[in-house]
């Protein structure tokens, strides 16, 4: 067994046992060959594992706030516009068919106190904002 590898070679046959030693060579041969590929599987798992690790940790960073969103954390705002049309087909001051579009907008803001600084014996507090127009 000149070209075989260092494990096989202290498994050399003798000239008048051939065939039994070629065919305990290949049983030897296969069962190296399986443990080579469960040596790579496992390789492989660790890799694996590593590789969703790494993707874990992606997903926790694009899901962090970012800079902005930090900085506004807690502070909600909200607004409306409103539009309204009215008829009146009689009853006004002219005595004639009138009408009028009216609108009305509105912005709410809501600040937690925390972002404002902690006013004394308040407990938890928000600082809330509402403006029309129209």
């Amino acid at each position: 067994m000149q070209g075989a590898p260092q494990s096989l070679r202290k498994y050399s046959c003798s000239p008048t046992k051939n065939s039994c030693c070629a065919w305990s060579s290949l049983r030897l041969a296969n069962k190296l060959l399986e443990s080579a590929l469960g040596q790579s599987d496992q390789h492989q798992a660790v890799r694996m594992s590593g590789r969703v690790e790494e993707i874990e940790n992606w997903l926790l960073d694009l899901k962090k706030p970012g800079k902005v969103e930090e900085a506004l954390g807690g502070i909600s705002a909200g607004a409306s516009l409103t539009m309204v049309a009215k008829r009146a087909l009689s009853g006004t001051t002219t005595g004639k068919d009138e009408s009028q579009l009216n609108y009305r907008a509105d912005v709410e803001i809501e600040i937690p106190g925390y972002v404002l600084g902690k006013a004394p014996s308040s407990g938890d507090s928000t600082f809330f904002v509402h403006l029309r127009a129209g």
